[in-house]
């Protein structure tokens, strides 16, 4: 479970990496062991956007409890909105 300096971390890696790659952000909700997050790409950029927002906060979050490894199981899953019904849906 994150705890909460690590939560501040986490949103700040999280909008350099917004702002690095050029992605705006529809809405986000950060869970206590995973995130949903609902991002517009302009550059068709996600797998860098995402590869180092990932990877930023592992570091960080490794090197702040003293451990090492992989911190998320599995890849992150992409699911393209392409109708504003569906963004609707999604985004409650």
């Amino acid at each position: 479970m994150l705890i909460d300096f690590d939560r501040e971390k986490f949103l700040e890696i999280l909008a350099a990496s917004i702002e690095q790659y050029n992605v705006e952000v529809h809405a986000y909700v950060l869970m206590s062991n995973h995130l949903h997050i609902i991002v517009k790409t302009r550059e068709a950029n996600l797998q860098k956007f995402m590869q180092r927002f990932n990877t930023s906060y592992t570091v960080y979050y490794n090197r702040r409890h003293k451990r090492s490894g992989h911190l998320y199981q599995g890849r992150y899953k992409a699911i393209l909105i392409e109708s504003d019904s569906y963004l609707l849906e999604l985004s409650r």
